[in-house]
């Protein structure tokens, strides 16, 4: 039986083959919670935050045509800040760069490759948190 309201997540990754890969994290976990929406770049992604309302917000350390911080910025903009956010990063973070994270609203970091059931286990969490 499906359930009424879905979960919707969006994932904002310019690479579709990575997309394709965090959408089967959620698949494998349970397709019949989750609803995952693609951005491939932070420009999108904002304007699906426009017209759509999310539980959880995945997004790459600095997707393409809108940053990381001016996405943060925005998302608080919008009074959105509750709206837990998972930043995924193949690079290596400085501390200085977590703290202007931290400061733009970016509590969640995890470096890629994802362990899917640590991944997952920290999306639940920050769902059941909200």
């Amino acid at each position: 039986m499906l359930a009424k309201t879905k979960i919707k997540i969006l994932f904002i990754e310019k690479d579709e083959e990575s997309r394709n890969e965090m959408k089967k994290h959620f698949f494998d976990f349970n397709d019949e919670i989750f609803r995952v929406v693609e951005a491939a770049n932070g420009f999108e992604a904002v304007q699906k935050l426009k017209n759509e309302e999310f539980n959880l917000i995945v997004t790459e350390l600095n997707p393409e045509k809108k940053s990381t911080v001016d996405l943060c910025t925005f998302i608080k903009s919008l009074e959105l800040k509750r709206l837990p956010q998972i930043l995924i990063t193949a690079n290596t973070i400085t501390p200085d760069e977590l703290s202007i994270l931290k400061e733009h609203g970016q509590k969640n970091v995890m470096m890629k490759p994802l362990d899917q059931k640590v991944f997952l286990t920290k999306a639940l969490q920050l769902l059941k948190s909200n």
